[in-house]
């Protein structure tokens, strides 16, 4: 497949991972998973059976084997120890999972080029602003995604739930292109995709988007100027906490839920990963190998898992790590842990430095969210993962 192609091909897998926004709520779940399921498929034919490329670069093969074995493993697990799931309800339902995981062997394969894909994010960054602005403006009658009755304010500002992804990598991206090039477009691009990260309102991104930013930013100027920096932006620092609307509210919605988990039975996520990691395993099989995909509809698991979930509130997908564990065990956990540290400690070129903040964040905020067992964030991991370990990729320093 030639490199206009094997873009082609990237481009339509990250729209379908999204939905295609999904707008005006048109695509439902089973048709993008669909989409995405003929892609994957389709991707994997081309670059097994098709394409004689063999993977000559270093790449983090083992970690990545342990992921992908993990999940396959795990389906077993779901058809022997749960009720009525067969294995092939259970292979079903691990494949929103293990398609997207699927996706770095076929960039490899593909060899798509590196500069062109990060010309691409950019751009999906880009489009990611422009759907949460439209999204703001319309609410709560999305242009993009379900609308819903109501319009959620209870942050300040309009939460809007479309992903926010590619607009943490521009802006990553952003912060040493403006530094190198002291354009104005990146300075741009820049303040924009960093106050999108704030009008998303997720405590966590603000966070570690700020820290990890900060710190990039850092990395380029000289001692005096790392000083007046680091002062100048204490002191605006104070006046956003004690000024602006929406980081006030946040603290204080911060404080009051530290005070209802101290009165009541303790932090939501806490209880979360105590139940699965530990209260709803099965065996002591499944801590190690998994428990699968319950498939809510398909098996009496399922629907008894939908039933505990909404009695409990205790989603899989508000602590990524706890509900990855819980899914596909302790070799596919320790496979991705590997695949991340590797990726971020690998000798890097500067101008892919960015890469390892990026990386950070999503580490990060995986502990209290579902970018490592959902769609888009599966496929947008996979991707910056690429562009690291990339056989044509310039950005590791080669021995």
């Amino acid at each position: 497949m030639n490199n206009k192609s094997s873009l082609k091909y990237l481009k339509w897998v990250v729209f379908a991972s999204l939905g295609f926004y999904n707008p005006m709520g048109l695509i439902d779940s089973k048709l993008q998973k669909l989409v995405m399921f003929i892609l994957i498929l389709w991707g994997l034919y081309k670059s097994t059976f098709k394409n004689n490329i063999n993977i000559q670069t270093c790449y983090p093969k083992y970690a990545y084997f342990l992921i992908i074995i993990g999940i396959c493993i795990s389906t077993f697990m779901a058809a022997v120890f749960h009720d009525d799931q067969s294995p092939l309800i259970s292979f079903q339902a691990s494949l929103t999972y293990l398609l997207p995981y699927l996706l770095f062997y076929i960039l490899m394969k593909f060899q798509v080029p590196v500069e062109q894909v990060e010309k691409f994010l950019i751009f999906m960054g880009i489009v990611g602003i422009c759907v949460n602005f439209l999204n703001m403006l319309t609410a709560p009658h999305y242009l993009f995604g379900i609308s819903k009755e109501n319009a959620d304010l209870s942050r300040g500002v309009v939460r809007v739930r479309t992903t926010i992804i590619y607009i943490c990598f521009l802006f990553f991206y952003s912060i040493p292109k403006y530094q190198q090039l002291r354009s104005k477009k990146w300075l741009f691009l820049l303040i924009l995709s960093y106050l999108f990260i704030i009008l998303w309102v997720a405590r966590q991104y603000i966070l570690f988007a700020t820290i990890l930013g900060f710190f990039l930013y850092m990395k380029r100027l000289t001692f005096m100027k790392k000083i007046i920096f680091g002062i100048a932006l204490w002191g605006a620092s104070y006046v956003v906490v004690n000024e602006v609307p929406i980081i006030s509210n946040l603290i204080q919605e911060s404080y009051e839920q530290k005070e209802k988990n101290d009165e009541g039975d303790g932090d939501v996520r806490v209880q979360a990963y105590d139940f699965y990691c530990n209260e709803y395993q099965t065996n002591t099989v499944t801590r190690f190998l998994g428990n699968g995909i319950p498939s809510i509809g398909n098996s009496l698991w399922g629907d008894s898992y939908e039933t505990i979930i909404r009695y409990r509130g205790t989603l899989a997908a508000d602590i990524g790590w706890g509900g990855f564990y819980f899914y596909f065990g302790v070799f596919a956990t320790l496979g991705l842990a590997i695949m991340f540290i590797k990726s971020i400690y690998i000798n890097k070129k500067d101008r892919f430095k960015y890469l390892n903040y990026l990386l950070c964040l999503y580490f990060l905020t995986s502990f209290a969210g579902d970018t490592i067992i959902s769609m888009e964030g599966i496929t947008a991991l996979m991707i910056f993962m690429y562009i690291i370990w990339a056989p044509n990729s310039s950005c590791l320093i080669r021995k």
